[in-house]
């Protein structure tokens, strides 16, 4: 057991070092540097990202030429029966296309999808919070959890592609990049639909200034950011066929939300009543088993709405910076703060980071 608890903590420090670089604390003595909303961090966060994502779109772009080509030459020469006959087995021609070919296609998709995901964090924020927006927006060094799930989902994958390759099964890899166009636009979406009460920080307390947002897709969705991102992670992996990562990231998911979600809703009925209970039994929540049933009247959730964020356990993916203090404060400024049905939020606070 020691042994076992040595080696989690090098890979526990290993991960500290990981956050520190992702943090850019190296360049921190440095003006433009020290603080989250100077221009160098976000300059510098932004210019790598863009570089990556045009990376790999361009070796996107030329992979998907070369098996064009390379599916136009089979059929020319007379291999359109095997190609046809491999169709209706749902797979991609083995005998024409090198198999990590198409595997190299896989993850140069899930590449530009990753860096999608915290360009749009940062400029949907931008666009529509701007007061919000800095280098923390990007999510980048968001927790050791998810930077944890990111290097385990890309083992995983590169273990495959060197010892195991296989052709990705067509079906699959479609559900895969629909999921993940989804559920990146159900984000984005309520992000945009939030506004200027959206930022990725989270207060818990309600004022004299807090109204109910139930308009856009929060009119169909409780939780659309939360849903969005539970989709996201679980189609990345489907596109990258990693069957361990893609169960992982789904029970992680699930497990956190189902704390996460009855807290926030436990909380909303404190705070509005009847109102909210209307509004949640006219909408979902859209994460499996986890259901508009079990939500009762303010008077019976005053001492579980009072309980402070540490009490719901961090999952894999979603696991909090090391650096909150793991809740919601309670600001004694007179900032406007909106909380948006399902997910309290504070236009200009400093709480617990999370991934709203």
């Amino acid at each position: 057991m020691d042994i076992v608890l040595q080696k989690l903590q090098s890979i526990s420090r290993f991960l500290d070092r990981i956050q520190r670089f992702l943090s850019l604390e190296l360049l921190e003595h440095h003006p433009q540097f020290d603080q989250p909303t100077k221009p160098g961090k976000v300059s510098l966060l932004g210019c790598t990202l863009g570089t990556i994502w045009g990376i790999h779109t361009t070796m996107l772009l030329g992979i998907s030429v070369l098996l064009l080509l390379w599916r136009r030459h089979d059929i020319q020469n007379g291999d359109a029966d095997a190609a046809l006959s491999n169709e209706t087995d749902n797979l991609l021609p083995v005998e024409t296309v090198p198999v990590r070919f198409w595997m190299a296609w896989t993850w140069c998709f899930y590449i530009v999808s990753l860096c999608t995901f915290h360009l749009l964090e940062f400029f949907v924020t931008a666009f529509y919070n701007p007061l919000e927006a800095s280098s923390d927006s990007f999510l980048i060094n968001h927790s050791k959890a998810y930077t944890a799930a990111i290097l385990l989902a890309a083992c995983e994958f590169w273990i495959r592609f060197l010892f195991f390759p296989y052709l990705p099964n067509r079906g699959v890899l479609l559900v895969g990049i629909l999921l993940v166009f989804l559920a990146q636009t159900i984000r984005s979406t309520a992000m945009k639909t939030c506004g200027e009460s959206f930022n990725h920080f989270i207060q818990t307390s309600k004022k004299d200034n807090h109204k109910l947002v139930t308009n856009g897709i929060y009119q169909y969705l409780r939780h659309p950011s939360y849903v969005g991102f539970f989709y996201y992670s679980i189609g990345t992996q489907v596109v990258l066929h990693n069957c361990i990562c893609t169960v992982v990231f789904a029970l992680a998911g699930w497990s956190f939300f189902s704390r996460r979600i009855p807290y926030e809703e436990r909380s909303l009925i404190h705070h509005f009543g009847d109102e909210y209970l209307e509004y949640a039994n006219r909408t979902h929540v859209a994460i499996p088993f986890i259901s508009n049933k079990g939500l009762v009247p303010e008077e019976e959730t005053d001492q579980d709405s009072d309980r402070n964020e540490e009490g719901v356990e961090q999952t894999l993916i979603l696991e909090q910076d090391d650096n909150d203090d793991g809740g919601g404060v309670d600001n004694d400024d007179d900032d406007d703060v909106v909380i948006v049905a399902g997910d309290l939020v504070h236009s200009h606070g400093s709480g617990g980071k999370k991934t709203n």
